[in-house]
């Protein structure tokens, strides 16, 4: 699932909306999330899943997931990339 079809898939705005929060938050890596900014808790989930659950080669998965990351600093989407790292067993 590539980036642009995420975007559809999730709504534009909501993904340009978690994608400016966590590109500003990102400075402050280690601290807590502002709890009035729950996006940036519940879309990166919906957005691994969407991408685990994508029926494409787990190559393909992980570059999308790193796309999105570079757009969506967020832990969030990290958490996938050991569910990758897992499934080569």
């Amino acid at each position: 699932m590539r980036i642009k079809e995420l975007q559809l898939a999730i709504g534009p705005e909501r993904f340009r909306k978690a994608a400016r929060l966590a590109q500003e938050t990102a400075k402050d890596t280690g601290n807590a999330m502002p709890p009035e900014q729950p996006i940036l808790w519940q879309l990166p989930l919906e957005i691994g899943d969407m991408i685990w659950n994508d029926p494409t080669s787990l190559t393909q998965k992980m570059d999308d997931l790193i796309a999105v990351y570079q757009e969506m600093p967020c832990y969030g989407l990290l958490s996938y990339m050991g569910d990758f790292f897992e499934s080569l067993d």
